[in-house]
């Protein structure tokens, strides 16, 4: 999963969502792949190659809790279940004025009822993926 701060002149945004020409990972590589050096509005980076580290140069570790690690897509992937928890601590460099979310989700199944969707990624209501029973809602402050 990866978080960046897009620049304010819009220079990164996605004109063509059809065109992964400019995706941030480049599907063909193997992990590690994300390039701190390289992208400097990169904030967040979780690899989860046997590990919850922040591969932005941010530091912005997870705390992991119940998570075990196999293979994915690219590299290692991080499998949760429904006790599980990847915590990163409320940081200024999480909470950029532009916000770019990239993440792979491979549900095994969907939410039970209640609470009825699973949080992929949540920041006190400033933004947010869910899984629900019927599809995936991305918010921002609270929309």
């Amino acid at each position: 999963m990866c978080v960046g701060d897009v620049p304010g002149d819009g220079s990164m945004l996605d004109t063509d969502p059809l065109d992964d020409s400019d995706m941030m990972v480049d599907m063909s590589t193997t992990a590690p792949f994300c390039d701190s050096a390289g992208d400097p509005t990169l904030v967040g980076c979780w690899e989860f190659e046997q590990t919850a580290n922040d591969a932005s140069g941010d530091g912005n570790n997870a705390t992991a809790t119940n998570v075990t690690y196999a293979t994915g897509k690219v590299g290692q992937a991080v499998v949760l279940q429904a006790n599980s928890l990847l915590v990163v601590g409320d940081r200024a460099s999480l909470e950029p004025v532009h916000l770019s979310v990239e993440a792979w989700v491979k549900p095994a199944m969907t939410p039970p009822a209640s609470p009825g969707r699973w949080g992929i990624v949540d920041s006190d209501g400033a933004y947010g993926i869910f899984v629900t029973n019927t599809n995936i809602l991305c918010t921002f402050n609270g929309s």
